[in-house]
Parts: structure tokens; C-alpha cells; sequence
């Protein structure tokens, strides 16, 4: 390691911070990213990446720097913005245009792609609303130190989902650098929250408030109780709550009164239990970014 941390400080002046007990590097552009990890790979170092797991006796990748909003596209709501900037900031700006992220509050201290790398908590689930996207391209430096851009294009029917991929990778399939946020129009929320008799029928109820074309912003279980967030307004509001009560009372629910809303957990899986292990293993053979 010291090997690579003396390169880092020769070839990335201003990047290195030895001061704490885990030494950290905070590259400024996606060029020095690169950098790293062709370097990384050619004296067989392995890093601490963001939304990985945690490793102290590895140098850690810390993307503070990168942490600008590129563009924002007005007709099709997309925020393109670096990996470093929190969801907070994110969401500020989407705000500014009357949008939302539609991500919890507790959230938004998270860092873009930290938050992705970790499976994109709270952000809105296609269980919800299959037509939904909350995130439409990315750029992110693979293992190898290539750089690899997905561009905001329309869904196709064909072909691999290399978005959906990456997302909750942990970074084991390379380093996220940028993202292409798509935000909703911002409307009032609406939280509901019902009990029933067991967990199968929180899970049944649901389903069908699901099938039945309501669309709910974002949803919860917690033993045998449901929560959902409606972010509709009008006959449309009327409309779903019309059917989630419908729903509920058959499958012997209630709707319960002086709620909280329950908390998004932010444990995400362990990265040995990534369904990705085999593409990992072939983009990373040095295992610079594998836990």
C-alpha cells in the first residue's frame, strides 16, 4: 500500500490525506478516478470505494470534490449531476423547479453515488409503478480504470439494464462518477398507514391496491402493517384512496390514526450477496474493488 499511496502523492498532488488513521484520496475529476485505478491494478492495490464496504486498512476513495450539477433538462426533468454531491443539494435544485427526487428527508445527507452503490434507498420503486424511472444514465470508471458513459436514452425492450446492474453493486462493478437524476413533479404527499391481522395479508392488501392502478410514491411493511405515500391531488387522490380503503377492509384491515412514518433502512445487503458476483469477479480479476 505505501507504494501506491507515494504514486498517489507524486502523480495527484493535493489528493491525499494521510492525517487520520485511514489514509483517504479525494480525486477531482473523473480523469484522476482513472488514474487510481489503472494504478491501483498495476501494483495491486485494492480500495475502499464509496457505497462498499468498509475495509480501514485500505486507502478510501472519497469523491467529495466531484460534487458539481452539470446540467438540468427542463422538458424531460433530468438532473445530471457528480457522484459527490448529497441528495440534499440535489433535491434544493429540483425544488427550485417546482420538482422532487422523491426521496426521504432522512436521506438526503447522502452522496449520489454512494447511494446509488448501496441500492438508491428510498428512491421510487418500479413494485410501485412499473413506467416510473428515477434514474436514467450514469458514468462510472470500471475496475480496470475504462471509462463507461450511459447515456439518458428511451427504455428499449431488449438488451441488458446495465443501470439496474450497477445500482447496489456496492461499487464492486466500478466507480460512480456522474448520474442523470430523473425528478417528479412535486406535489403534496400523502401518508396512509393501515393494520391487519397478519403480515400475509399487509402483503396481499398491497398486491392488489397495486393491480388495481394505484400508484403509490413510496411504501413500507413493518410486521402486519402497511404504509403508503400517495403523491396525487384531485379526483385522482380521491380515486386511489376510494380503492386502497376498498382493499383494505377486505382483506380485514384498518386504517390507522397519529402514524409516523417508518424509517428507510439503510443497511443495505452484504456484497458476498450480490447476484452480480460472477460479472464482478470478470471486470475486477485484481479484486481492487471486491469486499
Amino acid at each position: 500500500m505505501f507504494n501506491f499511496l507515494e504514486e498517489v502523492q507524486l502523480s495527484l498532488p493535493g489528493t491525499l490525506d494521510k492525517s487520520g488513521m485511514q489514509p483517504t484520496i479525494s480525486p477531482a475529476s473523473t480523469r484522476a478516478v482513472i488514474h487510481l485505478l489503472q494504478l491501483a491494478n498495476e501494483i495491486g492495490t485494492s480500495l475502499q470505494v464509496p457505497g462498499g464496504e468498509e475495509h480501514p486498512d485500505r486507502p478510501a476513495l472519497i469523491m467529495n470534490r466531484l460534487d458539481a450539477i452539470i446540467s438540468v433538462d427542463d422538458v424531460s426533468r433530468i438532473i445530471h449531476v457528480q457522484a459527490g454531491i448529497t441528495l440534499g443539494t440535489v433535491e434544493e435544485k429540483a425544488n427550485g423547479n417546482g420538482w422532487t427526487l422523491g426521496v426521504p428527508t432522512e436521506l438526503h445527507g447522502e452522496q449520489v453515488g454512494a447511494w446509488l452503490a448501496r441500492g438508491g434507498l428510498g428512491r421510487a420503486d418500479k413494485a410501485n409503478d412499473p413506467v416510473v424511472q428515477s434514474v436514467a444514465g450514469l458514468e462510472m470508471v470500471l475496475p480496470s480504470g475504462a471509462e463507461l458513459s450511459i447515456r439518458p436514452a428511451p427504455r428499449r425492450a431488449v438488451g441488458p439494464d446495465l443501470i439496474h446492474a450497477v445500482i447496489g453493486a456496492r461499487g464492486r462493478l466500478g466507480i460512480i462518477v456522474g448520474a442523470h437524476l430523473v425528478a417528479q413533479a412535486k406535489l403534496a404527499e400523502s401518508l396512509f398507514a393501515f393494520s391487519f391481522p397478519d403480515s400475509r395479508a399487509a402483503s396481499r392488501a398491497l398486491t392488489w391496491i397495486r393491480g388495481h392502478g394505484v400508484r403509490p410514491l413510496r411504501t413500507a411493511t413493518r410486521g402486519n402493517e402497511l404504509q403508503l405515500v400517495l403523491q396525487v391531488e384531485g379526483p385522482r387522490y380521491q380515486a386511489a384512496t376510494k380503492v386502497m380503503r376498498r382493499v383494505v377492509a377486505e382483506n380485514g384491515g384498518t386504517e390507522i390514526t397519529n402514524h409516523r412514518e417508518i424509517g428507510v433502512s439503510q443497511t443495505p445487503l452484504p456484497a458476498s450477496e450480490n447476484v452480480f458476483d460472477r460479472l464482478a469477479m470478470e471486470l475486477d480479476p485484481n479484486g481492487i474493488l471486491q469486499p
